[in-house]
C-alpha cells in the first residue's frame, strides 16, 4: 500500500500503470472506509446492548427523583410565565418576583399575592389534593398552607420591608394562591377555594385545624402568634388554582400569547413562549444573591414583559418566515429536479440520457450533502445565483413564476455543461459570492465554472459590470490560477437604435463580446450552452455522437466564445 501514499505523476507512467494505480487507490480507500464503518457499526451495537440492558431495569420512585424534581421546577416556570402573561391582561399587578418571597409573588402598589407551586408526578395515575395533604404538619408550622400564609409574617417583620410605607398600611391587601397540577373533588371541601361562586362546605374544618396549636417534642407552635388575624382571615384570601398537567398549562400559555399578538399562528406563539422561558431561566439561575443588584433581576415588571412580547414576536415571525421560506425553497428545488428528470427522460436517448441523469443526481446530491453541513445552503445558492451575494435570507419568492423558471433554467444549464466532465465538484467556499463548479477529464486541466442568472432584468453588458464589481469582493480569486468560465443566463437582450430610422429599435441576436479585467475570468453569454446541447440532441436523432467527439466540440465551442469575447 506504500504506492497509495505517494503522489505519482500520471504523465510518467503508461496507461496500464495508471489504471493499476487508480484501482489500488480505490481498493485502499474502500478498505479504509469499510473498516471505519465496521468499527462504527460494532460500537453502536455494543452501546445499544448497554442501553437496552438499562431500560430493562425497573426504576423505583427514588431513582426517578431527579427527573420528578426537574419536572416540578419546569412546571413552576410555566406557572410563572402564565402569570406574567396574565399581568398584561388584567393590569392588576406591576411586578412578578420569582423564588424571592415565595415560589412566585405578584406585586402591586398596595397588594401582594403569594403563589406556592405544588405538584405530583404526571405518570397517568390520579394524584388528588386533599385537606389532609395541604395541612399536614411534621415538625412545626410547616404544612403547605402554613408556609404560604406565613409569608405575611415574613413581609411585615423583616427590617428590609418595614421601611416600605404601603406594607405597613392597613389598606395593604394580601392574597394567597396554591398552584397545582393535582385534581380535587369538585364537590368537596377544597372546591370552595377554587370557585368564588361556591359556598363553603359544611365539613370545612381547615381554619380550626390551622389555628390549633401544634405540639412537637414538648414545644408549642401557635399559628396566631405569627398571624394574629387567624386562619379564617387567611383562608378568605386563599385561591387553590388547578393549572392542569404540564401539557395543558403549555396550551393555556400559548392561547394567552395568541391573544396578545392577535394571531392564531401556533408556531409563532410557541417561539415567543420559548424565548420567554429562556429569558426567565437565564435571569433566575444565579444563586449569588448577596448583592442587591443580583436580587433585582428576580423581579419582572409588566412593562418589561410587554416589551419582551413585542421583541420576541418580531424575532419569531422572522424565524418562522425563514423556516417556511426554506421549506418552499426546498420544494422548489425538488420540483425543478423532478421536472428536469422528466424532461431528460422524454427528450434524450441513451447513453446521453444516462449521462445527464447522472449529472442531475450529482448536482442534487451535492446540495443535499452541503445542506447537512449548512442548513441555509439553498438560500445561499439562490442569493449567489440571482444576486451574487452570500445572504442567508431570500428576498424573492422562488415558488412562483417566473423565478421558478429562472431556477429551472439555471439548474438545466449546470447539468448540461457539467455532463461533459467525468470528475465533478462543487466549491462551497465562504470567501466567494459565486456558485463555483469544478470539472475535469482524465489528465486534462481542471476547469472552473460559475453562473449568474439575470432574470431578464439586466443586459449582458450590465451583468458584466456587476460581476466585475463582485469579483473585487471575492478573496478566493487570489487563490485560483485556473480559468473560470462565468456564464450569464436569462439576460435581457441588447437593443440599439437604427441610425437610419429615428426611434426604431432593433434587437441584436448575436452573443455580445464581453471582456473582464481579470485575465482568468471568461464572462460568457450562457445561451450558447442550451443551443449547443439542443444541436447535440438533434444530431442524435440521425447519428450516434460519441462522448469524446462531443467533448472535443464542447471545448472548441468554449474556446471560440472566449476568443470572440
Amino acid at each position: 500500500m506504500e504506492e497509495t501514499q505517494n503522489e505519482i505523476a500520471v504523465s510518467e507512467v503508461s496507461q496500464t500503470q495508471r489504471i493499476i494505480h487508480n484501482l489500488k487507490n480505490q481498493i485502499y480507500k474502500f478498505n479504509e472506509i469499510n473498516k471505519v464503518e465496521k468499527d462504527k457499526s460494532k460500537l453502536e451495537e455494543e452501546i445499544n446492548i448497554l442501553i437496552n440492558g438499562l431500560l430493562a431495569e425497573e426504576l423505583s420512585t427514588d431513582k426517578l427523583g431527579g427527573l420528578i424534581a426537574l419536572r416540578g421546577f419546569i412546571y413552576q416556570y410555566y406557572v410563572a410565565i402564565y402569570n406574567m402573561l396574565e399581568m398584561l391582561y388584567n393590569n392588576k399587578w406591576e411586578y412578578l418576583a420569582y423564588e424571592y418571597i415565595d415560589d412566585i409573588a405578584l406585586l402591586g402598589i398596595d397588594k401582594i399575592r403569594f403563589i406556592q407551586v405544588k405538584t405530583e408526578r404526571e405518570d397517568g395515575q390520579a394524584h388528588s389534593l386533599s385537606p389532609n395533604l395541604i395541612t399536614k404538619r411534621e415538625k412545626k408550622l410547616d404544612s403547605w398552607l402554613d408556609k404560604l400564609f406565613l409569608n405575611k409574617y415574613e413581609i411585615e417583620t423583616k427590617k428590609t420591608f418595614q421601611s416600605v410605607p404601603n406594607i405597613q398600611n392597613k389598606e395593604f391587601s394580601y392574597e394567597f394562591e396554591l398552584a397545582t397540577n393535582m385534581t380535587y373533588d369538585s364537590k368537596g371541601i377544597l372546591s370552595y377555594y377554587s370557585d368564588s361562586e361556591k359556598t363553603k362546605h359544611k365539613d370545612d374544618k381547615l381554619a380550626e385545624f390551622i389555628d390549633k396549636p401544634f405540639i412537637k417534642d414538648g414545644e408549642v407552635h401557635k399559628f396566631t402568634d405569627y398571624i394574629p388575624e387567624g386562619a379564617e382571615w387567611c383562608l378568605n384570601r386563599l385561591t387553590i388554582k388547578y393549572y392542569g398537567r404540564t401539557e395543558k398549562l403549555w396550551i393555556d400559555i400559548i392561547h394567552k400569547i395568541i391573544g396578545l399578538i392577535n394571531d392564531k399562528d401556533y408556531e409563532i406563539a410557541n417561539r415567543i413562549f420559548e424565548k420567554i422561558l429562556i429569558n426567565l431561566l437565564e435571569r433566575t439561575h444565579n444563586d449569588n444573591l448577596k448583592e442587591k443588584d443580583n436580587r433585582k433581576i428576580l423581579f419582572f415588571s409588566s412593562s418589561e414583559i410587554r416589551l419582551w412580547i413585542e421583541e420576541f414576536e418580531k424575532d419569531a415571525r422572522n424565524a418562522v418566515d425563514a423556516k417556511r421560506q426554506s421549506k418552499l425553497l426546498a420544494t422548489a428545488f425538488n420540483d425543478c429536479f423532478n421536472e428536469l428528470h422528466i424532461e431528460i427522460e422524454r427528450n434524450w436517448s441513451n447513453p446521453w440520457k444516462q449521462r445527464l441523469i447522472e449529472t442531475l443526481l450529482w448536482l442534487k446530491d451535492s446540495l443535499d450533502k452541503q445542506k447537512d453541513k449548512n442548513p441555509f445552503i439553498l438560500e445561499i445558492f439562490i442569493n449567489r445565483l440571482f444576486f451574487l451575494a452570500n445572504n442567508r435570507t431570500v428576498s424573492i419568492k422562488i415558488d412562483a413564476s417566473p423565478n421558478w423558471s429562472y431556477l429551472l433554467n439555471s439548474l438545466r444549464s449546470i447539468i448540461y455543461y457539467m455532463t461533459f466532465y467525468q470528475e465533478k465538484a462543487f466549491i462551497f467556499d465562504t470567501d466567494t459570492n459565486f456558485i463555483l463548479k469544478q470539472g475535469q477529464n482524465d489528465n486534462s486541466l481542471k476547469q472552473l465554472f460559475a453562473i449568474f442568472n439575470a432574470r431578464k432584468k439586466e443586459t449582458i453588458i450590465v451583468c458584466r459590470e456587476l460581476i466585475e464589481e463582485k469579483l473585487e469582493q471575492c478573496s478566493l480569486l487570489s487563490k485560483i490560477n485556473e480559468d473560470i468560465y462565468f456564464f450569464v443566463i436569462d439576460s435581457e437582450k441588447e437593443v440599439k437604435t437604427n441610425r437610419f430610422i429615428k426611434n426604431k429599435i432593433t434587437t441584436s441576436s448575436e452573443y455580445p463580446k464581453i471582456t473582464s479585467s481579470y485575465s482568468n475570468i471568461k464572462i460568457l453569454d450562457g445561451k450558447f450552452i442550451e443551443d449547443f446541447l439542443n444541436e447535440l440532441r438533434d444530431a442524435l436523432k440521425e447519428t450516434n455522437v460519441e462522448y469524446d467527439e462531443a467533448l472535443k466540440s464542447w471545448i472548441l465551442e468554449l474556446n471560440e466564445k472566449v476568443k470572440k469575447g
